[in-house]
């Protein structure tokens, strides 16, 4: 998710404001692995300020705190039902990156339970 959906998106959303990557220190982009979970408050923080105040990078954060969610959830049912509204959702966003993902877990199918 991350290569595919966050780091295509901050890149784009960054170009589109006549900045860089690169403005952000290396320390806070690699948290947006996962989601500076590593970071003490401070620097958290600045993440999260960071995130707000680019609407597309948080939006596809968010998709991907849903889809943790989902992923989460107990039961196939659950899980296959989950999926399919999260790549709806998703494919629905209007952003480019966060529809081909989706698109690329549609594809994808559950393994029959082995019992």
């Amino acid at each position: 998710y991350f290569r595919n959906v966050i780091s295509p998106t901050v890149r784009e959303e960054a170009a589109h404001a006549g900045a860089s990557l690169r403005d952000l220190p290396r320390r806070l982009r690699r948290a947006l692995i996962n989601e500076g979970r590593w970071l003490d408050g401070h620097a958290r923080e600045r993440l999260a300020q960071w995130i707000h105040e680019r609407p597309t990078t948080a939006t596809v954060m968010e998709f991907r705190r849903r889809l943790h969610a989902v992923l989460e959830s107990r039961g196939a049912d659950n899980l296959a039902e989950g999926l399919k509204d999260w790549c709806h959702a998703a494919e629905a966003s209007g952003i480019r990156t966060l529809a081909e993902f989706a698109a690329r877990l549609k594809g994808y199918r559950l393994a029959p339970a082995q019992g």
